[in-house]
């Protein structure tokens, strides 16, 4: 058969419907690349892709169309906890309201909502995580107020707002002292019969959380805090929620304190075992409540600082813009294949934390 040299360095085959045919073979039968093949393609079909012989050796050709894994990012956000009570004049302290709680992992969002749809970012672009500091207690008899914990964000505007804070008992105040409204999930009323803040959530942008319980008339006890998971009581503290975005599933966020030696495992324990006993403290990185004071001094609990934690393919990496006041942990409960955990805490529990990022 006679061979053509063609001396231009293009070949027109508009008009061919048919496909060009090209060298093909076995891994094994690779010729060895080098200069004098330099440029050559064949189909591997062992591989079943096309290959070209390059400068670094055998290349495979990209294939047609998107081939980079979507940068689909699921997350949990949780706001800080809010700050317990001081008892005083024989009342005990409310406790402190669990922060907001928003996820886009199964098992749903606080306060009874559903979770979230992951978010899809853009390879590029700047985004933001804020954490939420834990509400504190002031620890300043009589009649001190704390505060609630502080909001948690992502993605530039998905905010988990904090917990909300117990009121301590004023003897110039003849009202009962209600629980913080308006935040995540309410802090627990402190006087005889003093309602709980409430605490609701809605829309993608809003916290999601329980009501606080309300003080116990005749008793003195003061309410419990609401959480993520479940109203506050009284004394008795509302439930957190679970979730397993680190891959263990045995965490939970957002619990409401307890007032009067209740608690639950993330939110904080009231006093009730002697005059003058101090709330404890929230858990840190989870949002819990702090608990409530006993009567006459007992100082509450302050909050649990908030957590942000993001899940997205190990193919990207993320890339610290900037940094204030927040801690980044990767993978906290070992490797997950094809995965990337990166955790986001206050570096201290009383300061909300600032940061941006890239992938």
């Amino acid at each position: 058969m006679a061979l053509t040299k063609v001396s231009t360095g293009v070949v027109d085959m508009s008009g061919n419907t048919g496909g060009l045919v090209i060298a093909k073979g076995t891994t094994a039968q690779q010729p060895t690349c080098n200069a004098s093949i330099l440029g050559s393609i064949r189909e591997n079909t062992t591989e079943d892709k096309v290959e070209v012989c390059t400068s670094t050796g055998w290349q495979f050709l990209e294939e047609a169309g998107p081939t980079a894994t979507p940068l689909i990012v699921d997350y949990l956000i949780v706001g800080g906890g809010g700050a317990g009570a001081s008892g005083y004049g024989g009342v005990q302290g409310g406790a402190g309201g669990g922060g907001g709680f928003i996820t886009s992992l199964s098992g749903g969002s606080g306060g009874g909502s559903s979770s979230e749809s992951p978010f899809t970012l853009t390879v590029g672009t700047q985004y933001a995580v804020t954490v939420g500091a834990g509400g504190q207690n002031v620890y300043t008899l009589p009649g001190a107020t704390p505060t609630p914990g502080g909001d948690s964000s992502a993605f530039n505007g998905v905010t988990a707002l904090g917990g909300g804070n117990a009121r301590s008992y004023s003897s110039g105040n003849s009202l009962p002292s209600a629980g913080s409204p308006n935040y995540a999930s309410g802090g627990g009323g402190t006087y005889t019969g003093g309602p709980g803040g409430s605490g609701p959530g809605s829309g993608t942008s809003t916290s999601r959380g329980y009501a606080g319980g309300n003080g116990t008339q005749g008793i003195f006890y003061g309410g419990g805090g609401g959480g993520a998971g479940g109203p506050g009581s009284n004394t008795v503290g509302g439930a957190g929620k679970l979730n397993a975005i680190t891959g263990n599933s045995s965490l939970s966020y957002s619990g409401g304190a307890g007032a009067n030696g209740y608690g639950n495992p993330r939110g904080g324990a009231g006093q009730s075992s002697q005059s003058g006993g101090n709330g404890t403290s929230g858990a840190a990185n989870t949002g819990g409540g702090g608990g409530g004071g006993l009567y006459n001094g007992g100082y509450g609990g302050d909050g649990g600082s908030g957590v942000v934690i993001l899940r997205y393919p190990s193919t990207y990496t993320l890339t610290e813009q900037s940094n204030s006041g927040i801690t980044r942990t990767t993978n906290p409960n070992g490797a997950i294949a094809g995965i990337t955990v990166d955790v986001f805490t206050c570096t201290s529990a009383a300061t909300t934390g600032n940061l941006t990022f890239t992938f």
